[in-house]
């Protein structure tokens, strides 16, 4: 069974790791660090100026967009000497990148949230269990 690349479908593992996507019948595993970078490449529309943002050299993010066109197998940019534009599955991945990377961090956060809760709990009962004790 074959999809078409429009209503491909993007998952968070519960881990907040990985990403799958289905394709056709099988499974390709992309790294969110992949769709970080697309979306810098995307927003300074330069390899360069995305690497400099993103303090790594000009040849770990242009192999880490290739090594996404690959594992995706679509091209992502269009190239050429003075411009570099997305295709238009480009824009799409662009699109769903975007949603994940919001939900990963929205993600990160709530776990921040959580452990500072528990830690604050932790925290006010040991008071709390000290005062008992030294009053």
């Amino acid at each position: 069974m074959k999809y078409s690349l429009l209503y491909d479908t993007l998952l968070i593992n519960p881990f907040g790791l990985y990403l799958y996507k289905l394709i056709t019948s099988r499974c390709t595993i992309v790294d969110i660090k992949h769709l970080q970078y697309f979306i810098e490449v995307s927003n300074f529309n330069s390899f360069s100026r995305a690497a400099d943002n993103l303090f790594i050299t000009q040849p770990t993010i242009s192999k880490m967009i290739k090594n996404l066109e690959i594992e995706l197998g679509i091209e992502l940019f269009e190239r050429s000497r003075k411009k570099l534009t997305l295709t238009d599955a480009g824009k799409i991945i662009l699109e769903q990148a975007k949603l994940i990377d919001k939900a990963f961090k929205n993600l990160e956060t709530e776990l921040d949230n959580l452990t500072g809760l528990k830690k604050a709990i932790f925290g006010l009962a040991c008071h709390q269990y000290l005062m008992r004790i030294f009053s």
